[in-house]
C-alpha cells in the first residue's frame, strides 16, 4: 500500500462517563460492516497505541532478559485491549480480540 491518508488529530475529550464505558464493554462478534469515519480511526488507533511496548526502552536490569521483555510486551497488549474495549463501548462500536486476522480480506474492502 503507498497510499497515505493523513487523519485528524485524535478526540481525546469524550462526553461518556468511565463507569458508563467500564459497564457497557463486551466482545462483539457480529459487525454491520460500515465503514468508520476517520476521526474514528485516529480516536481508536490513539486509544489502542497509547500502550505500546518498546523493548529497546526495557533498561532495567531485570528487562534486558528476553523473556521478561516478552512478558511485558504480553502485558502491554492486555492494556492495549482493554482501551480499544472502553473506547468501543464509549463510541457504541463493537470489539473482540481476534488470534489472526484476514488483512488480504480487509485491505481489499
Amino acid at each position: 500500500m503507498d497510499k497515505i491518508i493523513k487523519l485528524p488529530q485524535p478526540q481525546k475529550e469524550l462526553e461518556f462517563p468511565l463507569m458508563k464505558a467500564l459497564e457497557n464493554r463486551r466482545t462483539t462478534r457480529k459487525w454491520k460492516g460500515t465503514h468508520l469515519s476517520a476521526q474514528k480511526i485516529s480516536d481508536l488507533l490513539w486509544m489502542g497505541l497509547v500502550f505500546v511496548a518498546d523493548l529497546s526502552s526495557m533498561n532495567s536490569p531485570f528487562l534486558k532478559n528476553k523473556e521478561a521483555q516478552r512478558f511485558c510486551a504480553w502485558v502491554d497488549t492486555g492494556f492495549i485491549s482493554q482501551n480499544v474495549y472502553l473506547f468501543g463501548a464509549a463510541s457504541n462500536l463493537g470489539t473482540a480480540v481476534l488470534f489472526r486476522v484476514d488483512r488480504d480480506n480487509y485491505l481489499n474492502e
